[in-house]
């Protein structure tokens, strides 16, 4: 016959680890840098879809790039894929997607153009 486990104890079996205050890689290791990018899970809402690409865009201004192509999935895909979404449900999604994301730098006194 086998033990019986605790209830606290398969709780910690079944949940996930979650680290919490674990630095990002270090941005002035470049390599370090995509590999961790490279491992990383896809963002699991906008919110942190808009966070990842503004920091990826920061990076890339850092190292000097001064022209940046930055394009996000307009509506969830279960969106997309209802019938009654026009092409101006997809449009205006898009635009306020680039206004949040240019938001992140005019916040820090940066001028931004958002080319359509």
């Amino acid at each position: 016959s086998s033990l019986p486990i605790s209830r606290s104890a398969q709780d910690a079996v079944s949940t996930p680890t979650t680290l919490y205050n674990v630095p990002p890689p270090s941005t002035e290791d470049p390599t370090s840098l995509k590999e961790s990018s490279d491992r990383e899970r896809p963002p699991a809402s906008f919110f942190e879809l808009q966070i990842n690409s503004a920091r990826a865009a920061q990076l890339a201004i850092d190292a000097g790039e001064r022209f940046i192509e930055v394009e996000f999935p307009p509506l969830p895909a279960q969106v997309l894929e209802m019938d009654d979404v026009s092409a101006y449900d997809v449009a205006k999604a898009n635009i306020e997607l680039a206004i949040d994301f240019a938001k992140s730098f005019a916040a820090n006194q940066k001028k931004v153009t958002i080319m359509l």
